[in-house]
């Protein structure tokens, strides 16, 4: 394992322990593939983590376009996050008016209850738990929300509880 993967181990905590924090600041007083560490922390989508536990340990010597890049991808996720549980909290009251009852799953809502901040954690979609027999409803309320599939051809509700009943995941 090199010492740049190593460090992002030790960074991509909800919480860094003393011990711990201890091992990192020796690592990061040694030389550093800067480039790498940024390469790996996005492919594990664990940046918002790494950036907050190196703004917590604030180490002397790390490169300003590391820094800044790190900075720029923080923004960008706390913004998409905050947007993400915006939509989320709409998507809920939508299904509540109509009688749906649903339920969070990971994202945002994963998000805050691990890391008490729902901008630690990288998030592209939502995911919503309703009950199987209310999923044709669901979709319909959603898609009168204006929201859309992804898949062709389109379904309605009468063709997702089909499917549902069928055992066919949809």
């Amino acid at each position: 394992m090199t010492i740049e993967d190593r460090l992002i181990l030790l960074l991509a905590r909800g919480r860094l322990p003393p011990l711990l924090a201890e091992e990192a600041r020796s690592l990061l007083a040694r030389p550093l593939r800067w480039d790498r560490v940024l390469q790996q922390a996005r492919a594990q989508e664990v940046y918002p983590l790494v950036h907050r536990n190196l703004r917590a340990l604030d180490p002397p010597g790390i490169p300003a376009d590391f820094r800044a890049a790190l900075d720029a991808l923080g923004k960008i996720n706390a913004l998409r996050n905050t947007l993400l549980a915006e939509e989320l909290s709409s998507v809920l009251e939508r299904l509540a008016g109509a009688g749906i009852p649903a339920a969070p799953l990971k994202g945002v809502t994963l998000a805050e209850s691990l890391y008490g901040d729902r901008t630690l954690r990288v998030c592209a979609d939502l995911d919503i738990l309703v009950p199987r027999e209310a999923v044709g409803r669901a979709c319909d309320v959603l898609l009168g929300g204006g929201y859309d599939h992804d898949e062709e051809p389109r379904v309605g509700a009468a063709e997702v509880d089909l499917l549902l009943r069928s055992n066919i995941e949809y």
